[in-house]
């Protein structure tokens, strides 16, 4: 939304203290926790930084457009979530069964690519039944970058 605002001076102060709050965590997962538990602990202290600039975000933007729609915006963000689910799933299945397969690279290489392409494809698709109207735009501008990127060559 800054951006589209036309000011990129705003996100970059907002990261500051969520950054802060970040490394802290992440400092103190380091120094506190069992050292096979840091790396399951390090992705709380990454989402602190999204919640913290979030809501440092919402709190601005409220402020400055006079409210937000609040409730579409967190029918959207429930809508998206629960098409994350069978993506999730999906991506889950794909890397559970290739890690079954013989070898080191080809099955983790496999893992990574049907995983997020099959799962990627089954979220498109629950956001698509959810219909999660922001997908719409989204799908568009893909086609029009992907004729334009054909065009060019």
């Amino acid at each position: 939304m800054f951006y589209a605002l036309g000011d990129t001076r705003t996100p970059g102060l907002l990261a500051i203290p969520a950054a802060l709050a970040q490394a802290a965590v992440a400092v103190a997962l380091l120094a506190l926790a069992d050292p096979a538990d840091v790396v399951v602990g390090l992705p709380l202290a990454y989402g602190l930084f999204f919640v913290l600039g979030s809501a440092g975000a919402v709190a601005i933007l409220r402020r400055r457009l006079g409210g937000m729609d609040g409730r579409r915006i967190t029918r959207t963000l429930a809508k998206l979530y629960a098409a994350s689910v069978p993506g999730g799933l999906v991506a889950a299945a794909a890397v559970w069964g290739c890690g079954h397969l013989p070898g080191d690279r080809l099955p983790a290489v496999l893992a990574v690519l049907t995983g997020s392409l099959a799962g990627g494809l089954v979220f498109l698709g629950a956001a698509r039944l959810l219909r999660v109207g922001e997908l719409g735009y989204f799908l568009e501008l893909a086609r029009r970058r992907m004729r334009r990127s054909g065009r060019s060559e």
